[in-house]
């Protein structure tokens, strides 16, 4: 609603905007701005909102995904720079915000010291954004409060989607299908009736998809704003047009008093007060001729922020509200300062107090139980009870009350100090204009009082009252120096690993502001009361929709305030602000969305809206076509080197997917203990005789992980004439040997021509890069290398300190995989090539589901009457190892089957490498073993990051295959990985017999840094990438390996 009756915010107040590229950051800097507030924005990458006149300083900071403590030490490092009052997320740092802070004040009503990022956050805590976020959560929330949800199925894995695929017949209904964890629509599929389900990778409890009934209706949106369970803003709007099938480009606002609209503000009255929310949030929904259905949450800001004006106030919907005073009274003469009110900042000798309010700008009088809007508002009818049916306005709320001069001033509604818009003190200045240097105005007194804090409740006011620090900020509360600071001469680089930096100030000043301290994490106290099943996201589960849409009227929490003396619209316990602009739009998106016209109804309809503002590009404000191609060119690239879509990329390196569970981690010092017992034994040669090289250990992501590197230039491993070294230490065996001797997997005798021809041309290509003169990182010198999640900082420093102590050598990670993990992105950010090197395959054994398929079962019932034993190797407590006999046997029968049996380019593990592996509790050594003592099979498996891998595995190949003894280690292995609560790491080979038992396939990469190599050998790793690409996976994934 328009809010011509509030006064601005007092002036002084602090506000930092974050996810400051999206353009509901831009608009809400322009309405902080403009209702006096001092606005920061800061992001990771140039943002629309930097250019904006509305904006004091922005800042770039680290990436929140990538390297989220670091985000958060930045953040913080911001808010106790300039005393900032409230923070204000925009996109999907949200979660990496709350996840790091503890949840505001621990109560729910947000209210927290200027300085304090914990006490400024404006957002619930993590479980209950996670809770909203989560599309499968959010239906069973929905359902539980008695709102209507569509149907809905939770697949939690590959094998449960491809069941539920094969069950759908010509006359299965139409079914939209998304992952729980998503945005932008860019993910949603659509089933048409009796087709199956497309093929999906990475299902996972932690990464749950959903199979919704499709709802016919008008689509819409909404939202809110809410301060400890009400809604203190709110407006609906239909997304007029959308980029493709994605976010929508143009919106235009509904009447949230009638129609389905009015349903929607009950909804999300009703989820607010449940959750006794405070933040943003927005809501997707749907109208049908039987009510509502809603179908997510965005728990964050959404488009409907472009449909408020200055004029509707906003900023105030994110401050609690007042409670009334005691006594109804007005005092005949000036009422002193209470106790809350002395709170505030009294004003120094440096500020000047405003005058006090005087008849020209009498607040008018508090609402009465008959007047529920003031004279200059629109009535808003109470609360729905039935979303079917709204009620209508009573004539007693239409009738609005009269203010005069002896009225009470409201005590939220506008400050007691407050002047008419003509009369605002010099710290209200809005910041569009340009402000004072730094040099001048903003150096703060060390006697000055600290800001007021956001979220602080002021005392009741009188028309009378006089002046207070609250609305009379003096000039010398604008942001302070530090006096140390370093002048940034590149605003896009990041100088240090918590370091922010100005991207821009109006005042002239680019100083780098070092966060050295973030707030610890705190405990997970839910604002209000919390729910009972918060945490209970990712469970498979059907949730039907209700069958009760009625009474969503909510009951206001009970530590929330009753009533207050606010006027204008309102909820059942407090003022409501509601956007005015009848419709808005991104103009560039927009018009590159034309494209989605198909119709000259779409043509009319897309004209017309070309009337609307533009939300992106204000006169005056700085924004113009230059900051949005900017904005654009970004987003491309991402889009490219990421190869995700378009809309993906503007929020690839902020989004969150939930929480990931690892299970139990090892021992941290694993790598140096195996480094040791290698030594012990005499080196890598006497572990195997096709292994070289040097080793060594490094710190990384808490853990010691072994480094190999290749041997001296004198030793052999470059030359093609030499005996191959095992892949496990040599790139070039892996891809050109090992290539050569799979080309039997091919189904096609002209395709392993083709192959043939193509990696004998890649060899000689690749011939310049000594592919073999690579340092490997993480290398435990078997097949599967289980990595812990990397940091970038840490990572790239790292990579600089390898790269100076082997300046003829690549720097490589093998194992890397992009399921659950972030590895790739991360190692891509820090300039390493990702070269696919495998197909490896995974089973999900974290659940029981693994045992449902036909071939599971089947291999259970073939142990179950083998008479064989599982056995764990028996150790000697003297030695930390098993016999020596046992040992050899281990290793013989690795080698009958890696060796002999598939390759001589595997590692030829001796009984040596079994000790160390033993000593060093790397590997755990199961037996199979007959009824008479006779181990006939084996393997040595370790569990680390929520995988288990069995890099050693063999048997006795002698013995008939009708006995089962493959089937049996395999079906073990999965029992161990089950029991420890982790998924299966399958490695490669025999893809089709891993399928049948659930496995689901996965491109594994090897990530190579070259740029301190010469341009010859980056070149030759260039070609080794782009033919990989571009011949082998395409080669490999249509055989289905």
């Amino acid at each position: 609603m328009s809010g011509s009756d509030v006064a601005p915010w007092p002036s002084g107040r602090r506000v930092l905007v974050t996810g400051s590229r999206a353009p509901v950051a831009l608009d809400l800097a322009r309405l902080f701005a403009a209702d006096g507030a001092t606005v920061f924005t800061a992001d990771s990458q140039p943002a629309l909102a930097s250019r904006s006149r509305s904006v004091t300083r922005a800042y770039r900071v680290p990436s929140a995904r990538f390297r989220p403590e670091e985000y958060r030490a930045a953040i913080a490092g911001i808010v106790a720079r300039h005393s900032v009052d409230l923070v204000v997320p925009t996109c999907e740092e949200i979660f990496w915000l709350a996840g790091g802070a503890v949840a505001p004040n621990h109560s729910g009503d947000a209210r927290g010291a200027g300085g304090d990022l914990e006490g400024a956050l404006f957002a619930p805590d993590l479980p209950t954004l996670t809770r909203l976020h989560d599309k499968a959560a959010f239906v069973s929330l929905v359902t539980e409060l008695g709102l209507r949800a569509p149907e809905t199925e939770v697949i939690t894995s590959g094998i449960a989607w491809r069941r539920r695929s094969a069950g759908r017949g010509s006359d299965s209904p139409t079914l939209i299908a998304k992952p729980a964890f998503s945005r932008f629509g860019t993910q949603v599929l659509r089933i048409d009736r009796g087709e199956p389900l497309p093929e999906l990778r990475g299902i996972h409890p932690d990464a749950p998809w959903l199979l919704q009934e499709r709802v016919v209706g008008e689509e819409l949106c909404t939202t809110a704003v809410s301060v400890a369970g009400r809604l203190t803003a709110f407006v609906a709007y239909r997304p007029a047009w959308r980029f493709g099938t994605g976010a929508a480009v143009s919106f235009e606002r509904l009447d949230h008093r009638t129609g389905a609209a009015a349903k929607a503000f009950a909804a999300a009255t009703r989820l607010a007060a449940s959750l006794h929310l405070t933040g943003q949030f927005g809501l997707d929904l749907i109208a049908t001729p039987h009510g509502i259905t809603l179908l997510e949450c965005n728990p964050r800001s959404t488009s409907g922020i472009h449909l408020f004006t200055p004029t509707d106030h906003l900023p105030h919907a994110f401050t609690p509200p007042t409670p009334a005073p005691p006594t109804p009274a007005v005092p005949s003469t000036p009422a002193p300062p209470t106790s809350a009110s002395a709170a505030l900042a009294p004003p120094t000798s440096a500020s000047v107090a405003p005058a006090p309010l005087t008849s020209a700008s009498v607040a008018p009088a508090p609402l009465t139980s008959a007047s529920a809007a003031p004279a200059s508002g629109t009535p808003v009818p109470p609360t729905p009870a039935v979303l079917s049916t709204p009620a209508p306005p009573s004539s007693a709320s239409a009738a609005p009350a009269s203010a005069t001069s002896a009225s009470a001033t409201p005590a939220s509604a506008a400050p007691a100090s407050a002047t008419s818009a003509s009369a605002a003190p010099a710290s209200a200045i809005p910041v569009s204009a340009a402000p004072a240097s730094d040099s001048t105005t903003s150096a703060t007194p060390a006697s000055a009082t600290p800001a007021t804090p956001a979220f602080a409740t002021p005392a009741p006011a009188t028309t009378s009252a006089s002046a207070t620090s609250a609305s009379a900020a003096p000039a010398s509360a604008t942001p302070a120096t530090t006096t140390s600071a370093t002048t940034a001469a590149d605003p896009a680089v990041i100088s240090g690993p918590a370091a922010i930096v100005a991207e821009h100030g109006h005042s002239g000043d680019s100083t780098a502001v070092v966060a050295d301290r973030y707030p610890p994490s705190g405990s997970a106290s839910v604002m209000g009361a919390p729910h009972p099943s918060a945490s209970s996201a990712g469970a498979v589960a059907v949730a039907g929709r209700s069958g009760n849409s009625a009474a969503v009227a909510a009951e206001p929490h009970p530590s929330a305030p009753a009533a207050d003396t606010w006027g204008g619209d309102t909820t059942a316990g407090g003022r409501l602000f509601t956007a005015s602009r009848e419709a808005a739009r991104l103009g560039l998106p927009h018009v590159m969305a034309a494209g989605s016209i198909r119709s000259r109804r779409d043509a009319v309809a897309f004209l017309r809206q070309l009337g609307a503002p533009d939300a992106l590009v204000t006169r005056g404000d700085g924004v113009g076509t230059p900051a949005l191609l900017r904005s654009l060119a970004v987003q491309v690239r991402t889009a490219a080197s990421e190869r995700v879509p378009l809309t993906a990329a503007s929020t690839h390196d902020l989004e969150w997917n939930g929480p990931v569970s690892r299970g139990a981690e090892r021992d941290p010092r694993w790598g140096a203990r195996l480094v040791e017992e290698i030594a012990r034994e005499g080196g890598l040669a006497a572990l195997a005789p096709n292994l070289a090289g040097e080793l060594s250990t490094v710190e990384v992501s808490g853990e010691t992980v072994p480094v190999t590197a290749p041997p001296p230039a004198s030793q052999r491993g470059d030359r093609a004439t030499d005996e191959p070294l095992s892949y496990v230490v040599a790139p070039r065996t892996h891809f050109i040997g090992y290539a050569r001797e799979e080309l039997h997997e091919l189904d096609s005798r002209a395709l392993r021509a083709i192959a043939g021809v193509v990696i004998s041309v890649l060899d000689r290509l690749v011939a310049p890069a000594r592919l073999d003169r690579t340092v490997i990182v993480g290398n435990a010198l078997v097949s599967t290398n289980l990595l812990p999640e990397l940091a970038e900082t840490e990572l790239r420093a790292l990579t600089r300190r390898l790269a100076l102590e082997h300046p003829d050598c690549a720097i490589a990670w093998r194992s890397v995989h992009g399921r659950r993990s972030t590895n790739p992105q991360v190692l891509r950010r820090a300039g390493y090539r990702l070269i696919p090197s495998r197909s490896v395959l995974f089973t999900p054994t974290s659940t029981s589901v693994w045992e449902g398929p036909r071939d599971t079962a089947r291999d259970r019932a073939v142990f179950d009457r083998s008479g064989y034993r599982e056995v764990d190797a028996p150790l000697d407590p003297a030695t930390g190892t098993s016999s020596p006999e046992l040992r050899d046997r281990i290793a013989h029968l690795y080698r009958l089957l890696y060796v002999e049996k598939y390759s001589p380019l595997n590692p030829r593990y001796t009984a040596e490498f079994v000790g160390a592996a033993q000593r060093a509790g790397f590997l755990r050594f199961v037996l199979l073993q007959r009824p008479d003592g006779r181990v006939d099979g084996v393997f040595g498996y370790a569990v680390a990051h929520g995988y288990l891998a069995a890099p050693v595995f063999g048997y006795d190949t002698a013995l008939p295959q009708r006995l089962g003894l493959y089937r049996m280690l395999s079906l073990l292995v999965a029992r161990r990985a089950h029991a420890a609560g982790v998924e299966l790491h399958n490695s490669s080979g025999v893809a089709d017999f891993k399928r049948h038992r659930g496995a689901e396939p996965e491109l594994e990469y090897t990530a190579v840094s070259t740029r301190h190599l010469s341009w010859r050998r980056r070149l030759g790793w260039a070609a080794l990438e782009l033919v990989v690409r571009g011949v082998a996976v395409p080669l490999v994934t249509r055989s289905g390996l």
